[in-house]
């Protein structure tokens, strides 16, 4: 990861994920460290959520490299819960760097499938993270 700018408000760093958010540039970075499941997942993603809507941001990058498999009930949560609170803020992308583990693929797979037609962002996901870079930048305040 980059040096993180002066800045650069650090919503979460503990050993479940790194929350930060570049307000200059409208990005919130998310980077998961490990398989992180049920209530703690979803505890990162409210706070990814009322970030995204405190600080009007454009971009996420949901670095998911270290992640390993969600579980089912919460595929469901974030399809029924978070999408619902990211509708109406001013996110325009998400790009999610891939994990390696098949199991996260697929849950992430099923539920950009599945996904409400109506959001209005765009969801991409990268193998390289130069590339998601690039995707998020174009839209980006700076």
């Amino acid at each position: 990861m980059d040096a993180i700018r002066q800045d650069t408000i650090i919503i979460r760093d503990d050993a479940d994920a790194l929350v930060l958010v570049d307000p200059r540039s409208g990005r919130l970075t998310l980077r998961w460290r490990w398989a992180v499941p049920g209530e703690t997942y979803r505890s990162v993603l409210l706070e990814v959520a009322e970030a995204i809507s405190k600080h009007e941001l454009v971009s996420w990058m949901s670095d998911s490299r270290q992640m390993g498999a969600i579980l089912h009930a919460d595929t469901e949560w974030t399809m029924d819960e978070l999408t619902p609170r990211l509708k109406g803020t001013s996110l325009k992308r998400v790009a999610v760097l891939n994990s390696s583990d098949f199991i996260h693929q697929m849950a992430a797979g099923r539920m950009a499938a599945e996904a409400d037609p109506s959001v209005p962002y765009d969801v991409l996901f990268f193998d390289a993270a130069d590339e998601a870079e690039r995707w998020l930048k174009e839209v980006e305040r700076s």
